[in-house]
């Protein structure tokens, strides 16, 4: 360590991640994901990216957002989540999600209040987001023998 460089605990360096391939699961036009890839069963994955409101629905989002981030608090495989509105852009607003495999992440999408918000049309426009796994690994160490992850 060079003189003046503070001395980082482990726990909050950066860790690198793997990202999934996502151009298979994107509209080509908004870039709004259409489809989720394949998640992985047990590994722990984020999500993060942006999520585009319908103006006159924006406000209401943030509703839905600060309770569905109050719920999120106490779902076992959630360990992180976290949607906040943009400064610049009303409408918009930016995500950053971990969960304990996919059977965290779909305990949290089923909630009644994440279903109301996918079904029911007007409030989102669309999402823009990437998934990845943390640390670095190649498509074979997580199962992808089609090469469908980036690094």
């Amino acid at each position: 360590m060079s003189e003046g460089q503070a001395d980082i605990p482990s726990q909050t360096q950066a860790t690198p991640f793997t990202f999934f391939k996502g151009t298979h699961s994107l509209d080509p036009e908004s870039g709004f994901v259409t489809a989720i890839p394949t998640l992985p069963e047990t590994d722990d994955f984020c999500v993060y990216g942006t999520i585009h409101a319908h103006p006159e629905h924006a406000d209401a989002l943030e509703a839905v957002y600060a309770e569905t981030t109050r719920l999120a608090q106490s779902e076992p495989g959630t360990v992180y989540y976290c949607i906040c509105r943009d400064g610049d852009d009303p409408t918009m607003f930016h995500m950053f999600e971990r969960y304990k495999g996919k059977q965290g992440f779909d305990a949290h999408n089923a909630q009644p209040i994440i279903q109301k918000l996918v079904n029911e049309s007007g409030y989102l426009k669309g999402v823009k987001a990437r998934f990845a796994i943390p640390g670095l690994r190649t498509a074979k160490e997580q199962g992808d023998e089609e090469g469908d992850l980036e690094k």
